[in-house]
């Protein structure tokens, strides 16, 4: 059972070490105490506790990360406490849930009906005899029409962790922060836009071994694995990128101005041939006060057997599910959480016995990817997660994020997602992932509509 400690100044903290048996988060209002025991959660567990200092490595086995060094837990100072307040109750007579949802993603909907809600198409409360939504979930919000007591699944920057320019280069902004520094799980990345980017690319390909490496060029407003090149090494697509950096150091005369430039990920580890990737999720159930939770996710396979020295096609890299053509390919994309364990356990016995040191490989990969995404929140929280310019007193975001992993099984952030699919039972082959969204959304629904409960009742 999570357990609680004293901090210096007298109040009650989580011990976020103490790996959660019941799903509880203690909550610091100033010299109040408040908890949110949400009581109906199996599978979301608490990342980030945030009151002043999060803990950025939850539930760390001392001695499991290989040569990953532990964050201070001093770092990404915010307020010391959150200020207790009164929230706006919503006006008289009031349903007690309604949620608004105008986009056609059957688990979420269910999601909300699972959990006693109706559904309402009146998102701005302006004009009409429907009842005004509690929960609003869409894409489409208008945040003028936003009232004070609504929760909305947006905030005005959450754009910031979606679009890869705008997360590439808030990472390296926090990087150079004194509460930041290079982070272990992301791969080396520029953005040809900006000058400096530019510059450390060009010194990288022209004196470095960069050459001798492979690359991905990402567009960075393209989305389900389009607009992607790779390069290999040597290959003439670098060849002539690294003649553009070089014929002008100030401006970038290359159609691809605007692109980001990672370093491909080598030494992967492959399930029975295939690249993959893990899809995994948080939840930021409150963002006054910042709570966020994570949710295992599960792995995408790629359409074919991996060549990892063949660049020339695409198929060989892509592990997005978007790429399946036929239903068998639809339905071999996902692989189940067991069968993905099993294998685990078998390269660690068989292929990788150097990381003998690692008892749980599942969880050791799990471990990783919760304290990459509390450094991602710790580095966007003041833009991605921040209320400024929204008039409701509180939001939520429901983001996803893709790791790769390699043979020894360190984890590599590729990307998030401000807005993954929430399809459930639709077409061939997604009972797998339908069956994901089934389980996991409607306890999104139980955490945030208990913080809006808990907020109003003071």
């Amino acid at each position: 059972q999570s357990k609680t400690m004293p901090s210096k100044d007298g109040k009650m903290v989580m011990n976020m070490r103490q790996k959660p048996q019941t799903r509880s988060l203690m909550i610091s209002f100033g010299a109040k105490i408040s908890i949110l025991s949400i009581g109906l959660v199996m599978m979301f567990t608490p990342l980030l506790f945030w009151r002043g200092v999060p803990n950025l490595v939850p539930d760390h086995d001392e001695g499991e990360l290989q040569g990953i060094p532990e964050r201070e837990h001093t770092r990404a100072k915010g307020p010391e406490s959150v200020v207790s307040r009164v929230y706006t109750h919503p006006p008289p007579p009031f349903p007690d849930r309604i949620f608004f949802c105008a986009d056609d993603q059957e688990a979420l909907v269910n999601a909300f009906l699972s959990r006693g809600f109706e559904r309402t198409w009146n998102c701005g409360g302006v004009g009409g005899d429907e009842p005004l939504p509690v929960l609003m979930y869409s894409k489409y919000l208008d945040p003028r029409q936003i009232k004070p007591f609504q929760r909305p699944n947006w905030m005005p920057g959450y754009w910031s962790i979606g679009e890869k320019d705008q997360f590439v280069m808030g990472m390296k902004k926090y990087e150079s922060t004194p509460e930041g520094r290079r982070f272990p799980f992301f791969p080396e990345t520029y953005w040809l836009r900006e000058s400096n980017d530019r510059e450390e690319l060009r010194e990288r390909l022209q004196t470095g071994d960069g050459m001798n490496s492979a690359w991905v060029m990402k567009d960075p407003r393209s989305h389900r694995a389009e607009g992607i090149t790779f390069w290999g090494p040597q290959s003439e697509g670098l060849t002539s990128l690294k003649k553009s950096l070089a014929a002008d150091h100030d401006k970038l005369g290359h159609k691809h101005s605007t692109d980001v430039v990672q370093k491909y990920v080598d030494n992967l580890l492959t399930y029975n041939g295939r690249k993959f990737h893990i899809r995994t999720f948080m939840l930021v159930a409150s963002a006054d006060p910042l709570l966020v939770y994570y949710y295992d996710g599960f792995p995408l396979l790629s359409t074919v057997i991996h060549n990892s020295t063949n660049f020339e096609d695409p198929n060989n890299h892509i592990t997005n599910s978007a790429w399946a053509k036929t239903e068998e390919e639809i339905a071999s994309a996902y692989l189940e959480s067991d069968d993905f364990d099993l294998f685990l356990r078998s390269y660690l016995s068989k292929e990788a016995k150097h990381l003998h040191v690692i008892s749980d490989p599942r969880a050791h990969i799990t471990r990783q990817m919760k304290a990459a995404l509390a450094e991602v929140t710790a580095a966007f929280r003041n833009v991605a997660f921040s209320l400024d310019g929204i008039r409701a007193e509180n939001a939520f975001l429901h983001v996803g994020a893709d790791f790769l992993v390699d043979k020894d099984l360190r984890v590599w952030m590729l990307e998030m997602n401000a807005w993954p699919a929430a399809k459930g039972g639709v077409g061939p082959g997604v009972g797998i992932v339908g069956d994901h969204y089934n389980r996991m959304l409607p306890e999104m629904v139980d955490i945030v509509f208990e913080v809006y409960k808990k907020q109003l009742q003071g």
